[in-house]
């Protein structure tokens, strides 16, 4: 029998609807809030859109050019790598210069330093972030700095954000909002990634902003992507052909591949934070030693094997085309690695994505051909690896599983590796977790505040 006293006394009707008035209240502001950011979400989409058509011609033209004068170089001999050391430096010179002494929150990705903005209700100089990122990363990737668009993109979207923003919007959430908005289009209309570009914005940039964001970053994203496929096709930015679906039988090798991700996030961010913590650069002239090391490094490399500079396009289409030996792929590995950590730390605009997806290429590829020559009726396709190894590199060192499987997907066009790419992805992110591993771009920012605290700027 049940005690009176235990029993719980009824609501009144006058509760109830006081309560139910609320939920609908609550709903109604969030629906008011969505439709107020909706218009200035797809303009901002289109100008992300637009600048990031811009960037990506611009830097596949300075490619171009690159390349042409490595093959001019080839055919002047002794001459030809004395002018490439020459222009290597200058060109690095020139975009550090512009960061170090115009606007040095425009150094690296930037994705530390919105992440930064967006938690303090700090100021975005927006005037300064977009020429200053657009340049330097120009010159800088021009130069063959192993560094990637996207992160100049997510951090120049987020400025025109914060232009429009102040222009049409007052202080606080909506502006924050946009901030967000504009910044997860920068990545969609980097790769032609409209999900991935959400899901970042809801893994890695959910920091003091309300939910009528996450709508308005759909919005942004398929606006900047619509745009950025008018103007450069719809064709996949990464060129994977795969004959057949893995079998189940495959999948522990995909959880190899997860954990050695992982172990791989250890090294990488490890060795990022400290280059990054070694490179101090404290008055308008840069360290001359430096430039000069890191264009004769990058041209002496360039000279012998061209695809090892920039962003790493060539080399991640290799990978998933299966090419090369192991041993040939291992002595690229290290290589890339060492050239990626380098390139980041000397200052210059650049972002980590595109260099993690060509790691993780590689990476996967290796563990790939290891598993076929081992159990060759498990394994038919290494080259499915090198696929699932750009999620899991990326899964592990940004810590953003969802966004890494969506990513690769929208990248490659492969949806029925969605089994192998959830396995592998959170294998590493699991893996990165159990070392101990701080996710990069929060390694990123708390050394940027440690910096800052010394009255040094580092991204």
């Amino acid at each position: 029998m049940t005690h009176p006293d235990d029993e719980t006394p009824p609501t009144s009707p006058s509760e109830e609807q006081t309560a139910g008035a609320a939920v609908i209240e609550t709903a109604e502001r969030l629906n008011q809030a969505r439709r107020r950011l909706f218009p200035h979400a797809l303009v901002v989409g289109l100008m992300t859109g637009g600048i990031a058509v811009a960037f990506r011609v611009c830097l596949d033209h300075a490619e171009k050019m690159r390349s042409q004068f490595i093959e001019w170089s080839w055919a002047a001999g002794g001459l030809g790598l004395g002018s490439m050391i020459l222009l290597a430096c200058l060109l690095i010179g020139v975009a550090l210069w512009l960061v170090v002494g115009f606007c040095p929150e425009a150094s690296g990705s930037g994705i530390p330093h919105l992440r930064l903005v967006l938690r303090e209700n700090g100021h975005l100089r927006w005037w300064r972030v977009i020429p200053v990122k657009f340049f330097s990363g120009l010159l800088g990737i021009m130069s063959g700095l192993c560094l990637g668009r996207e992160g100049p993109t997510i951090q120049m979207g987020a400025s025109l954000g914060a232009m429009w923003g102040e222009s049409h919007l007052g202080k606080g959430a909506d502006r924050r909002s946009l901030l967000v908005t504009a910044a997860s289009a920068g990545l969609a209309a980097a790769f032609n990634a409209p999900m991935a570009g959400i899901l970042f914005a809801i893994e890695e940039l959910h920091i003091n902003i309300p939910d009528s964001a996450f709508s308005a970053a759909m919005i942004s994203c398929i606006s900047a992507d619509l745009l950025a496929r008018s103007f450069l096709g719809q064709t996949p930015v990464l060129q994977a052909t795969l004959t057949q679906i893995p079998p189940l039988d495959s999948l522990p090798f995909f959880v190899v591949l997860g954990i050695l991700a992982g172990v791989l996030a250890w090294g990488f961010n490890k060795s990022l934070i400290f280059a990054v913590q070694r490179a101090k650069f404290q008055s308008l002239s840069p360290n001359v030693a430096k430039v000069v090391l890191a264009g004769s490094v990058l041209a002496i490399v360039g000279w012998y094997y061209p695809p090892l500079l920039g962003g790493g396009l060539v080399l991640s289409n290799r990978a998933l085309a299966g090419e090369g030996t192991l041993m040939w792929l291992s002595v690229i590995f290290l290589l890339r690695f060492l050239m990626t950590i380098g390139s980041y730390a000397l200052g210059t605009a650049g972002g980590i994505f595109a260099p993690l997806l060509v790691l993780g290429g590689l990476l996967g590829l290796m563990v790939g051909e290891i598993s076929q020559r081992v159990f060759p009726a498990a394994v038919p396709e290494p080259t499915a690896f090198a696929v699932v190894g750009m999620a899991a590199a990326f899964s592990s060192v940004v810590r953003c599983p969802l966004t890494a499987i969506v990513l690769i997907i929208e990248m490659t066009g492969h949806y029925e590796l969605i089994l192998p790419l959830m396995v592998a992805s959170f294998s590493s992110s699991i893996t990165a977790d159990e070392l101990h591993v701080t996710p990069v771009y929060d390694a990123l920012l708390e050394t940027q505040l440690a910096a800052s605290a010394e009255g040094r700027e580092i991204d």
